[in-house]
């Protein structure tokens, strides 16, 4: 896709020559090839839909998707009526359901939730929009980063409720 844009954009000043030159205005035809070169040149190499920035798209895809499965499987644990997520909720892990828990693991966990939903709503808007190689590179790292901090932060303090138990 961005090869045959550049062919475009390389025919179209060699078409612009060829005119130049048989019109013996060399002259302004180096005035008009020069800017449309250098604007062809700065549209398409900022094109968003080359292969890359597609492969960076689902990169940051699946990362997302990847923090949106530890607040469903923590909605789950929260909210859900059966009767395992009933007892979990209640004998094996109540220090979790707790949004006012004061213990050190388990408030950094529902601090990194919120931070996680505010950052996926904002993620969505940035991917609306056009972007570089570059800003999608640094979403990607960025997704990433958020997803291991959640995940870590999911697990232990599941392991810190576990070990407090009703006891909280």
């Amino acid at each position: 896709m961005r090869i045959s844009k550049l062919l475009v954009v390389g025919a179209l000043i060699f078409c612009c020559l060829v005119i130049g030159s048989f019109l013996q205005i060399s002259l302004v035809a180096l005035f008009v090839i020069v800017p449309v070169a250098c604007l062809g040149w700065l549209v398409f190499r900022q094109d968003p839909d080359t292969a890359e920035s597609e492969s960076l798209r689902q990169s940051i895809a699946a990362s997302s998707q990847d923090i949106r499965d530890i607040l469903d499987a923590y909605d789950r644990f929260c909210y859900s009526p059966d009767a395992d997520s009933l007892t979990e909720r209640t004998l094996h892990y109540p220090a979790l359901a707790d949004k006012k828990c004061r213990i050190k693991e388990i408030r950094i966990f529902h601090q990194q939730a919120e931070r996680s939903r505010r950052f996926l709503r904002r993620l969505e808007n940035q991917l609306s929009t056009k972007c570089t190689l570059s800003h999608l590179e640094r979403l990607l790292a960025l997704t990433d980063h958020r997803c291991q901090e959640l995940s870590q932060a999911w697990h232990k303090a599941k392991q810190v409720a576990k070990t407090y138990g009703v006891n909280y």
